[in-house]
């Protein structure tokens, strides 16, 4: 038998059912940022590569196509994670809805900062103390603001991932742009790659369709 979830329907853009299961061991700084993403239970060991490097809170949105099994999967992870149930069989016919999925863990996270990624993104080491500090002058900006995170993909999977900027950048050809492929590079082209790899220095990028970065946000940016 699972244990016990009650769903109960919420609005995240559209409707969907939902049970959350609190993390039992975190506790929050008074300003603070969470990783949040959304998943199904296939995709849980690049969470646990994101887990080994990410410090901080994280609100994830999974899901479940067999309820019983991934709570399994998931239990020796709940210490950290906000997981936020959403049962596939109470949404038949729908395709998998990844907005809906990203607004409730939006809506769920409990930290004013928010880091939106997707569920197979690995952060450099240390990436949650780095951003902490900046957080403080982040906000004075009223929320007005995105920071993005330049999202890169390895052409040899087998290959450790890059711990910093500097063995990343010694890979070279190896590695590329996230979607480098031509009609889906235009998603994060205008992070403006070959800037960042000489920059050491936050810059400023001119938000243009269909630009959609991974980034660092208040939870008050208008969606």
């Amino acid at each position: 038998m699972a244990e016990d979830v009650f769903f109960k329907a919420e609005m995240h853009g559209s409707q969907v059912l939902v049970h959350t299961l609190i993390a039992t061991n975190v506790v929050l700084k008074e300003t603070d940022v969470s990783w949040v993403t959304q998943l199904t239970s296939d995709r849980l060991d690049g969470f646990k590569a994101m887990m080994a490097r990410w410090k901080g809170p994280i609100s994830a949105t999974l899901y479940c196509r067999e309820l019983q099994k991934d709570l399994d999967l998931i239990r020796n992870l709940r210490d950290r994670v906000d997981f936020h149930l959403v049962l596939a069989d109470l949404h038949p016919g729908r395709l998998y809805p990844v907005n809906t999925l990203r607004n409730l863990a939006m809506d769920k996270c409990r930290t004013q900062w928010m880091v939106l990624v997707d569920a197979d993104f690995v952060p450099n080491d240390d990436v949650y103390n780095l951003i902490l500090p900046r957080l403080e002058s982040w906000q004075k900006t009223g929320g007005n603001n995105i920071y993005v995170l330049p999202a890169f993909q390895m052409q040899d999977k087998s290959k450790s991932i890059p711990r910093n900027k500097m063995e990343l950048l010694s890979l070279g050809a190896a590695v590329s742009q996230v979607h480098p492929e031509k009609g889906r590079d235009i998603a994060h082209k205008y992070t403006d790659y070959e800037r960042w790899k000489v920059s050491s220095e936050i810059y400023e990028i001119q938000y243009r369709m269909p630009y959609e970065p991974y980034y660092v946000t208040d939870k008050r940016i208008p969606r």
